[in-house]
């Protein structure tokens, strides 16, 4: 919890500062490289998100007993700095048709469900060392929901981005 804020700066600042400098920049760089890098950073960042997924399920349903704090920790940081390159080369990829993906309902639900999964990653860092801690049969009620609700919301968010992304092209 105590380095999601410093790095939601850090993401801000990197994203913010892409967003200045990138028109005064020529990189010579092809839109279409930079799409590669960009799904890359997708695809990437998706299987982290399901590998971490698939073992905080484990820990619900009672197949792991605790998570390792170390690969807890390292999934939480993975998945941000991927987050971060995906929202990045996004960014770069939206400035050639700005108006035109501004003025797409596909591109704002996208980017809701973006700022969605960039609040997310707060919560998931303060709920995640619960599942180091102790079993998930030993975690209260009232702890139990909030675990519950952001995993839906991180289940759904990035659903919920992959497809306004594939729409988007369609």
């Amino acid at each position: 919890m105590k380095t999601t804020l410093p790095l939601a700066v850090l993401f801000a600042l990197v994203m913010g500062s892409g967003l200045w400098f990138a028109p005064l920049l020529n990189f010579g760089i092809s839109l279409h490289i930079l799409l590669g890098f960009h799904i890359a950073a997708i695809c990437l960042t998706g299987a982290l998100v399901l590998y971490a997924d698939e073992q905080g399920l484990a820990w619900m349903l009672g197949k792991k007993d605790r998570l390792n704090q170390n690969v807890v920790h390292f999934m939480h940081y993975a998945v941000a700095v991927g987050l971060a390159a995906i929202i990045v080369t996004g960014a770069f990829l939206l400035l050639p048709r700005a108006a035109l993906y501004l003025g797409n309902p596909d591109f704002i639900v996208k980017m809701i469900a973006v700022a969605v999964l960039i609040i997310n990653t707060y919560f998931i860092d303060r709920f995640s060392e619960v599942a180091t801690r102790q079993a998930f049969r030993d975690v209260s009620h009232t702890e139990r929901m909030p675990l519950f609700i952001s995993g839906v919301v991180s289940v759904l968010g990035w659903a919920t981005a992959l497809i306004g992304g594939l729409l988007l092209h369609h």
